[in-house]
């Protein structure tokens, strides 16, 4: 009788314990969800962060001091970041240039001081950052 008893208290004591972790898995899933979405938050912001820095430029009257500080900007930004912006610059008269890296410190010479360009970003990837700039001459 006495094997009994124990063997009761025993098992009584393996159900708590199964009781107790099971109670913590449901804890440590509840408390992942709010973990989540401010994650999710964060990273949202870092898109906002990265975009803004060349959103400030945008606009159909930018001077070419401006356009030469947005495209030095950009050849930084595709030299050192994985999130690559093309650019299109279009003078008044010529065709457009696209480039990525290289190219874009090359334009920065075809940019008058005195001329107004329109600068504006059509296109952001999947995760939100800008992928395409297009620099018109006015």
């Amino acid at each position: 009788m006495e094997n009994a008893s124990k063997a009761l208290i025993i098992a009584g004591a393996v159900l708590i314990a199964i009781l107790l972790i099971a109670f913590g898995m449901v804890m440590i899933n509840a408390a992942q969800t709010p973990i989540d979405e401010a994650t999710s938050g964060i990273g949202g912001q870092g898109v906002q962060v990265f975009n803004r820095q060349f959103d400030i430029y945008a606009g159909g009257r930018v001077s070419g001091s401006n356009v030469k500080s947005l495209l030095s900007a950009l050849n930084t930004n595709n030299t050192t970041s994985s999130h690559i912006i093309n650019v299109t610059f279009t003078p008044k008269s010529g065709t457009g240039i696209t480039a990525q890296s290289s190219g874009i410190a090359a334009q920065i010479q075809n940019v008058i001081n005195t001329k107004s360009y329109s600068v504006s970003f059509p296109t952001y990837d999947n995760d939100g950052y800008i992928s395409a700039c297009v620099i018109k001459e006015l």
